[in-house]
């Protein structure tokens, strides 16, 4: 049976549209989607204020504006349950809120600019600035006028259109013109991390597989996930003939070089034999780099 826990998480939305019905989920947990907090904390905003105890979750009930007619409506078995817009949730999250950072109902500056950073990072059509003009239609009805200036003044400065004041790390960066992806800095500091405890384990070569089939197969999936697709009987063509393909002539020699390449390093691999000795230089790689190589061999493969 499925723990009860796992189930409030599960329907957490009709649940909260039954216990707490005309709430709002507002604040941090509207920008989390429905996920709690790590104390099981899921913030709202109702006319009354009250805190709610489910398995696994606390609903924290806020005083405050229900529903507008710019905010989410999620239909559930229980009658609709509503989360703040993202726009009405950024000048929510810039209130004032005490208690640890991470259970406070608002994150605060820093963790505003966090959140615009990702979304600029992403954002083609012009979305901040609908959400801007969104969140400056919707700050006087809920009396937040004086988050929607520092607001206004955050996006200003990320977009490099006014000078403002930023906290966050990513929010300094993309403010100075230097944008960086800090989550995926962090994902090569654990895949880092992980290599240093656990370093790669490369099997033995096999001294009787076929190089050229190997070459191939090599070649053919580098190339695959660099985005140059063939099928398997149009990459087998250009390299056994040394023949284009017709209208693809540059990604035909792109797989081409490639397998040439790998042959000549698995012919003079280079590899340095001591610490002392400089690595023997060869030219293989550097072929890959040209586009036009003489026909391959008559080697058959596959």
């Amino acid at each position: 049976m499925q723990p009860l826990e796992s189930l409030v998480r599960r329907e957490l939305y009709a649940l909260c549209s039954i216990v707490a019905h005309g709430s709002i989920i507002s604040h941090r947990s509207a920008l989390a989607s429905r996920r709690p907090t790590a104390a099981g904390n899921v913030f709202l905003t109702s006319a009354y204020r009250r805190d709610i105890n489910l398995p696994g979750v606390k609903l924290r009930i806020a005083h405050g504006s229900g529903p507008l007619a710019s905010d989410i409506r999620i239909p559930t078995f229980g009658g609709d349950a509503f989360i703040s817009s993202q726009a009405r949730a950024l000048l929510e999250n810039l209130t004032p809120s005490r208690g640890d950072p991470e259970e406070r109902r608002s994150l605060g500056a820093k963790g505003v600019e966090e959140w615009l950073d990702r979304l600029i990072s992403v954002d083609i059509s012009g979305g901040i600035d609908k959400l801007r003009d969104t969140a400056r239609a919707i700050a006087t009805p809920l009396g937040l006028q004086e988050e929607f200036k520092q607001l206004d003044a955050t996006i200003g400065a990320l977009l490099g259109t006014r000078t403002g004041r930023v906290s966050a790390r990513v929010a300094i960066a993309r403010a100075a013109g230097k944008p960086y992806d800090d989550a995926r800095v962090t994902l090569f500091q654990t895949l880092a991390d992980e290599l240093q405890r656990n370093s790669l384990q490369v099997p033995p070569a096999d001294p009787h597989a076929d190089t050229y089939l190997q070459a191939f197969i090599e070649t053919y999936f580098s190339n695959y996930i660099e985005g140059t697709e063939f099928e398997l009987e149009e990459a087998h063509d250009i390299v056994v003939q040394g023949r284009p393909l017709q209208y693809r002539e540059d990604d035909s020699h792109d797989i081409l070089g490639t397998y040439q390449a790998i042959l000549k390093s698995k012919a003079d691999p280079g590899i340095p034999q001591t610490f002392d000795k400089p690595e023997k230089r060869t030219d293989a790689w550097n072929c890959a780099k040209n586009r036009y190589f003489s026909p391959a061999s008559s080697n058959s493969i596959l």
